[in-house]
């Protein structure tokens, strides 16, 4: 009895893996969440430049002015030059952000593609089939099972796990983070200073204050990507992995060859 609630258990576990398999509807949902992740970075990015070429430009400007009749010329790069590196990083760590989501969304596609459902099917069935008659799976069969489910399921899964804890856990975050450096008005005109040229020290210090909080949203903005892309999906993909893995060595013929 017990045999048979097993053989059927197995049954309808391979009958769901092939259906979902075949039918795209898994992967639309698993594309359209990395398309999500792919326009925040590409607006984390977009930002990022925007203030890298706002720095930049203030960071070449030379300020004259000549109190009781001396001369006096203040760079303001050699005060924003830190920051404006920071932010060069930062775009960079997005750009980087935006080709992981672009390489999921292929992946998604690759795995995808009819030659992999139909030889997933093939070899699932094939496994199937001798777990039903009761014979003995060659060792070698049930590896390449486990490596077709991770070709074909890791990446979508992965995917749509990340974007559940990202809603769930990290959008307030990534919204508060993204406000903080993205305020019209942040950067100060190369105009208004030059307007006033005997304040400059002030305005700088002042304006190099303004930055220290874009430090803390900039290394928040970064963590929550980094979670997105690489903390969260690995593990998923470990988890996918051994949940993939005792499935099969429960029905197989031994549990202890991919321990």
């Amino acid at each position: 009895m017990r045999k048979m609630i097993e053989k059927v258990v197995l049954l309808a576990v391979m009958t769901v893996m092939l259906l979902c398999a075949w039918f795209p509807l898994f992967d639309n949902q698993a594309a359209h969440v990395v398309d999500r992740g792919l326009e925040r970075a590409v607006i984390s990015f977009a930002v990022a430049r925007g203030l890298n070429a706002g720095l930049s430009v203030l960071q070449s400007v030379d300020i004259s002015f000549k109190p009781l009749g001396i001369g006096v010329s203040t760079t303001i790069g050699q005060l924003i030059h830190p920051i404006n590196e920071l932010v060069g990083r930062f775009a960079e760590l997005m750009l980087a952000a935006c080709i992981a989501f672009g390489a999921m969304k292929f992946l998604i596609i690759i795995g995808g593609a009819a030659p992999v459902s139909l030889i997933l099917s093939v070899v699932a069935l094939w496994w199937s089939w001798l777990r039903w008659d009761g014979k003995i799976q060659p060792p070698l069969l049930t590896k390449v099972l486990v490596v077709l489910v991770l070709i074909r399921f890791a990446v979508p899964v992965v995917s749509v796990g990340s974007e559940e804890v990202f809603q769930a856990l990290l959008a307030n975050h990534y919204k508060t983070a993204l406000d903080g450096i993205s305020k019209p008005g942040m950067l100060p005109s190369v105009e208004d200073w030059q307007a006033a040229p005997i304040d400059i020290a002030p305005k700088a210090n002042e304006f190099i204050q303004s930055t220290e909080s874009w430090v803390k949203h900039i290394v928040n903005l970064i963590a929550l990507f980094l979670l997105e892309t690489l903390v969260v999906p690995l593990l998923l993909f470990w988890g996918l992995c051994r949940a993939s893995k005792a499935m099969l060595n429960h029905h197989g013929q031994s549990g202890s060859e991919y321990k």
